[in-house]
């Protein structure tokens, strides 16, 4: 009997570490890919994790996907990505690495998330090899690209810059905005607009806006 019951006690206590044992594990999240490195930072700049925890970052550190980019009224932030891109992040700006895969095979993906703001994105081999895995998300509009050095905006509503809505600055290649409403093509020194109502289709705009940069 005191066999049986000896048995049982270690049986319960192993089990029992097995069952912390696993639920530790299961409680550490996977590990997020690095997107890119910072090149440049300046002014008013912060960085958050997937948990929305801010990080200290500076110049020659990662930032990995999933990372929320937040600039204020002076803040700049440049990044060279993993596939060789680049992505400079321009002053009140909010973005997001929603995803960015850069391993060298077919499941390599960037997506990233414009919510109010510029930046400027030169794409690397995800764009040339992989053009339909790169977009960019604003809040009414998709913008794809076909290797690519352009500049989304974001304008809001209410803001003294222009009409609110999507904005893309082709500097070379092609890109394209699209919505539910239709789709519009963006082809070198020329820009594109979606309005943010998203009730009518994006158009080609017959100059470029005064507030990209030169």
């Amino acid at each position: 009997m005191r066999s049986m019951s000896r048995l049982f006690s270690r049986f319960f206590l192993l089990a029992c570490l097995c069952f912390v044992c696993f639920a530790s594990h299961a409680q550490v999240p996977a590990q997020a890919y690095v997107a890119g490195q910072i090149d440049l930072m300046e002014g008013d700049v912060r960085i958050f994790d997937q948990q929305n925890t801010r990080r200290t970052s500076k110049v020659g550190d990662k930032v990995y996907e999933g990372d929320s980019i937040v600039t204020g009224t002076n803040g700049e932030i440049h990044m060279t990505m993993e596939d060789q891109g680049f992505i400079a992040v321009r002053p009140n700006t909010k973005m997001r690495i929603v995803q960015y895969r850069a391993e060298g095979d077919n499941e390599d993906k960037g997506v990233i998330g414009l919510l109010v703001g510029s930046m400027r994105s030169i794409t690397g081999w995800i764009g040339k090899y992989h053009p339909k895995s790169y977009s960019i998300n604003t809040p009414t509009a998709t913008i794809g690209i076909r290797g690519t050095d352009h500049e989304p905006k974001v304008i809001p509503e209410g803001s003294s810059e222009g009409d609110a809505g999507t904005y893309d600055k082709v500097n070379a290649g092609g890109s394209f905005i699209n919505t539910p409403h239709g789709s519009v093509d963006v082809t070198p020194n020329h820009a594109a607009f979606a309005p943010h109502n998203g009730r009518v289709a994006p158009r080609m705009l017959a100059a470029v806006p005064q507030f990209f940069r030169p």
